[in-house]
């Protein structure tokens, strides 16, 4: 099989299960966090780990908003912070980190609030040309949560 037959194949199975998932009401769990005032999700599937404490190494010559490098069990992952991202100083010395799975990125990020398991006929569709990788959202709280989209951010900020 070529690599375009793959990859097509990939993308066939996820629709695939993306339908079945909305038709059978299965809920996608998501963690949800704070970055300055705001909320944002990743899907659970995404996500390899998440530490707090300093354990990244700060980059001086690196573009925002990235800021540094963590090496964790001998892979480098770039650290995007979010609050550089959205214009938000943060001084805080102690940094919460989710490290993704397959892009080598580990976002910065203020509090943990929940994960929460949200149906498919719930999550809504969004255009935000200012951050490109949003792309959809749901509510809770009384707020909009809006869900990162992991490949998306990827290509945008770190595949270039």
């Amino acid at each position: 099989m070529q690599k375009n037959d793959k990859v097509l194949l990939e993308r066939t199975q996820k629709v695939a299960k993306a339908i079945r998932k909305e038709e059978s009401g299965e809920k996608t769990p998501f963690l949800v966090f704070e970055v300055n005032e705001k909320l944002f999700a990743i899907p659970n599937d995404d996500i390899l780990i998440i530490t707090t404490g300093n354990i990244m190494r700060a980059l001086e010559r690196i573009d925002e908003p990235f800021t540094g490098i963590v090496n964790l069990k001998g892979y480098v992952y770039n650290v995007l912070d979010l609050n550089l991202f959205f214009k938000h100083a943060d001084t805080r010395d102690d940094k919460n980190l989710i490290f993704l799975k397959k892009y080598y990125i580990a976002f910065c990020f203020d509090i943990i609030m929940d994960t929460l398991g949200v149906p498919a006929k719930e999550i809504m569709r969004i255009d935000t040309p200012e951050i490109p990788f949003i792309g959809s959202f749901f509510k809770r709280f009384g707020k909009e949560i809006y869900i990162i989209d992991v490949r998306k951010m990827y290509e945008t900020y770190a595949g270039s």
